[in-house]
């Protein structure tokens, strides 16, 4: 089926690009392949010779990119799909083009190093600069060196401490405070270690305690005596809260299929669809009816949203 590659590219200033070498490509068994260069700014493009992709009648995957300098600069490989009697429309939709290279979080990096933002998207806090080149990944990785060597110390002054504890021979010593004590310092540690630039944290850390167990199992005697007693634990730090950025979840109920998609891209949701035959005389074809999660909910970026449309019953025409 031919498809048709539309959209509109600008500056930062929201005027038709100049001077710059922006080519749509197509991927395909050789990779991304170019097709054609973009003039001015504006995307529209017949490709009678590309075909579908793979899974499920899905198109082959577009996308254009600014080829100006030696770094290859995606503008968007994200268009809208719809489909028509006899052909496929790709609809890129109108892009601005930043001055900085952007990732978007909440996706998972394929490398990629994305120059151009929707329009609805400007302005908001959904781009993130690009990490930094090898020169300060080195740099921070030196910081990251001398971090980990203060943690060793730290886990050195806490390995002291059990080395202490266990040669009070024949000292009894409550569980508890043992437990407590060791506790408290891999507390203290995850704390240090949550405060550095990428933070670490132990999750677990496993303790077995050799002694004469008191005769009510809430003392030890740590003498190191051949074949006395003992217990094992395993203290675990709680999983920090997630950091991943939530969302209101707006109403699509009453959209068509490209508007909803549009409204939940907006705000960094996605759309999954679903049918629902409408009873006879009752609401509108191809219209929004319900959605999940519902309208006004919180929900993660990213989220995908099952919006279910109506359809005509066969039996009704």
């Amino acid at each position: 089926m031919p498809i048709t590659a539309v959209g509109h590219i600008v500056d930062s200033d929201g005027e038709p690009i100049v001077g710059r070498k922006i080519v749509l490509q197509a991927l395909g068994e050789q990779g991304w392949t170019t097709l054609q260069e973009i003039r001015d700014g504006t995307v529209d493009v017949d490709l009678p010779g590309v075909g579908p992709g793979r899974g499920r009648g899905a198109p082959v995957p577009l996308r254009l990119v600014d080829t100006s300098t030696d770094t290859e600069l995606v503008v968007s490989s994200d268009p809208m799909w719809t489909a028509g009697d006899e052909q496929l429309t790709a609809d890129f939709g109108t892009l601005r083009l930043r001055e900085e290279a952007v990732l978007r979080p909440g996706v998972v990096s394929t490398g990629e190093r994305v120059i151009g933002t929707p329009r609805e998207r400007i302005g908001t806090d959904d781009v993130r600069p690009i990490p930094h080149g090898i020169p300060e990944l080195r740099e921070e990785l030196e910081i990251k060196t001398s971090e980990l060597k203060n943690v060793r110390l730290d886990l050195s002054t806490a390995l002291t401490r059990v080395e202490e504890l266990t040669a009070t021979l024949g000292t009894s010593t409550e569980i508890v405070d043992v437990i407590a004590g060791l506790g408290t310092q891999l507390s203290a540690t995850n704390a240090q270690l949550a405060t550095q630039t990428t933070p670490f944290r132990l999750a677990e850390v496993k303790i077995d305690l050799r002694g004469r167990l008191g005769t009510d199992g809430s003392t030890i005697v740590m003498d190191g005596a051949n074949g006395g007693s003992g217990i094992s634990a395993d203290l675990v730090v709680d999983a920090p809260a997630s950091t991943i950025p939530t969302q209101g979840v707006p109403s699509v109920q009453g959209l068509t299929a490209s508007a909803a998609v549009r409204v939940l891209r907006s705000v960094g949701f996605h759309l999954d669809s679903a049918t629902q035959q409408l009873p006879e005389d009752q609401g509108v074809p191809g219209q929004a009816i319900t959605q999940q999660p519902a309208a006004g909910a919180v929900a993660e970026f990213g989220t995908t949203v099952l919006v279910v449309f109506g359809v005509r019953n066969e039996s009704d025409e």
